[in-house]
């Protein structure tokens, strides 16, 4: 008989300790699941800057093409004028190219210094 309550006692006990080792890792699990989504959410909004520094980036290259070509533009221009060839209002053209090109490009600059100010 004492052996019997003997061994209720260690299962009673045994229940007890499996119980609390479970409650324990059920906690654990529920941290990791935790920080599993914030490392998800920090990753989603890692790439969305990533994606918005490349769209500015890709901006910022089609400006300074656009600039480039307006420069080569006026260069040959200005080139034909040294040396004495019909211009046409070739230059006026060009520098208005030229111009026009720079604005965007300001406006472009501008705008970006303005959001990271802004950011701060």
């Amino acid at each position: 008989m004492e052996s019997q309550i003997i061994v209720a006692i260690i299962s009673a006990a045994a229940v007890v300790v499996v119980a609390f080792i479970e409650g324990i890792s059920l906690r654990i699990r529920k941290q990791d699941e935790k920080r599993a989504e914030q490392r998800a959410e920090e990753s989603r909004l890692s790439a969305q800057r990533a994606e918005a520094r490349a769209e500015r980036r890709a901006e910022e290259s089609r400006l300074s093409m656009q600039m480039a070509d307006a420069n080569g533009m006026l260069t040959k221009i200005i080139a034909k004028k040294l040396l004495n060839h019909e211009l046409n209002g070739d230059v006026e053209e060009a520098m208005n190219a030229m111009a026009s090109a720079q604005a965007e490009y300001n406006s472009f600059l501008q705008e970006t210094a303005s959001k990271a100010v802004a950011k701060v």
